[in-house]
């Protein structure tokens, strides 16, 4: 089986997380192995079809995630069929910063979780770990398909910002 292709959903306006997320990707994606969005849409019909070739998503959960629409707009790309007839995406998140616990996450992704489909971790140890999470999102793109919760309408704005970690 070839390497899952995987797209990093994330809050650009993370300013609050911007070290540790480029601290993320700095750990791993040394191989340039992690895809992430180039051009901000201005509503969700912008993003049919540009997650179609990747085989996951993952989220980065900082501190403000739980509240930005277009990580909302993503993640119900993903949970949506492919335009060529595949499935959804896997899905799986992990927190920037290994040592927060989470108080709030997307309710997208957090419905995903509750029904199995989706899978939410603390900030990976190394990259062979993130990557059998990967691995195992991909399974179950295929084979969890009927867990998929994706019925809510996409977030029209972004949500009032709370602070979402505790330490």
């Amino acid at each position: 089986m070839t390497e899952p292709r995987v797209y990093v959903c994330l809050d650009d306006d993370q300013e609050l997380d911007k070290n540790e997320v480029e601290d993320f990707f700095r750990h791993f994606d040394d191989a340039g192995r992690l895809a992430r969005r180039t051009v901000l849409p201005s509503e969700p019909g912008d993003l049919v079809g540009t997650l179609d070739g990747y085989d996951v998503m993952l989220v980065l959960v900082g501190r403000t995630t739980a509240a930005r629409r277009v990580v909302d707009w993503e993640l119900r790309e993903a949970l949506s069929p492919r335009a060529d007839g595949g499935p959804a995406l896997g899905v799986l998140a992990c927190t920037v910063d290994r040592n927060a616990e989470l108080s709030r996450t997307p309710a997208r992704l957090g419905a995903n979780v509750e029904s199995g489909y989706a899978r939410l971790y603390r900030r990976p140890l190394s990259a062979e770990e993130l990557w059998t999470w990967v691995g195992r999102a991909a399974e179950t793109r295929y084979s969890g398909a009927g867990l998929i919760r994706n019925d809510a309408k996409a977030l029209p704005a972004d949500l009032p910002i709370t602070d979402t970690w505790t330490w």
